[in-house]
């Protein structure tokens, strides 16, 4: 009997005690004791042959993988048995594997897993790629997410673009997709999130489409506001949004822009603002 025999042996007696209802006992630390005398990559390799319960492997490969100075090695290794003949239930399986080892892995390898996972026909394996790109942006990855996002619509590609994309190809986004009708408010939210901060000047373009929101950015704004402006602005926000307005505007510090509708409220409160709902302020 072989060592790594001898080994999977002992473990699989040790599985045996765990699931025999015993409570207290050190069963897994006595496992991962015998996992660790099994080289890494040895173990790796069990793990992708399923040679025994893979989950104690599992954890085991993720805590040597920090120290370990096989970590390009054991990328490639799996990396190649994915493209090469496994399932999608076992891409699920090794996947973990290789997201953890991203990190220490050269430009060239992060972009043929990005690639990879990007081609997918599966809806998760996408998303997969999407959140390699948001790790590892690179104006490659932009010109992809880009044109694809452009050809499709995905929603999923634009949340990127919106959190990564540079400016400029932000800024073309947003100002298309803020003019279409029944636009999400998720998405405007996140716009909004990334508008954050910006110039007047990037963002003025919603002062005559969206005025609420426009006002509502100018709180985040370090330049001078012109008062002339914002009470403009505020004389056009609808009337479901006015409440917004005039807690905005009166944090802006244009407290004679705002007094008169307070006082109006005050005198007579029922139906003042129809279709408002506090709900939306969340």
């Amino acid at each position: 009997m072989n060592s790594i025999d001898e080994k999977l042996v002992l473990l699989r007696e040790l599985e045996e005690i765990r699931y025999s209802g015993y409570i207290g006992l050190p069963t897994g630390l006595l496992a991962h004791a015998v996992l660790n005398t099994i080289d890494l990559f040895e173990l790796v390799k069990m793990y992708i042959n399923q040679l025994y319960e893979e989950k104690i492997i599992a954890d085991n490969i993720l805590k040597r993988l920090q120290e370990d100075s096989q970590r390009v090695a054991i990328f490639d290794y799996v990396f190649d048995h994915i493209r090469e003949n496994q399932n999608y239930t076992n891409r699920l399986r090794f996947k973990k594997l290789l997201m953890y080892l991203l990190d220490e892995m050269d430009d060239e390898r992060i972009m043929e897993f990005f690639s990879y996972f990007y081609r997918s026909r599966y809806v998760y394996e996408v998303r997969t790629a999407l959140d390699v790109a948001r790790r590892f942006w690179s104006p490659k990855m932009q010109e992809i997410v880009l044109n694809d996002y452009l050809e499709t619509l995905d929603n999923d590609r634009l949340l990127v673009l919106i959190d990564c994309a540079d400016n400029d190809v932000f800024m073309e986004i947003v100002k298309n997709r803020w003019t279409e009708k029944d636009i999400p408010t998720y998405l405007k939210v996140r716009f909004i999130k990334r508008l954050r901060g910006l110039g007047i000047s990037d963002f003025l373009f919603l002062r005559e489409i969206d005025p609420n929101n426009f006002l509502g950015l100018l709180l985040f704004c370090k330049e001078p506001i012109d008062k002339k402006m914002v009470a403009e602005c505020y004389n056009r926000v609808e009337d479901k949004y006015k409440p917004f307005a005039i807690w905005t505007v009166a944090k802006l510090g244009y407290w004679d822009i705002v007094k008169p509708s307070i006082k109006s409220y005050i005198q007579k409160p029922e139906n003042k603002y129809p279709g408002f709902s506090s709900i939306m302020f969340d």
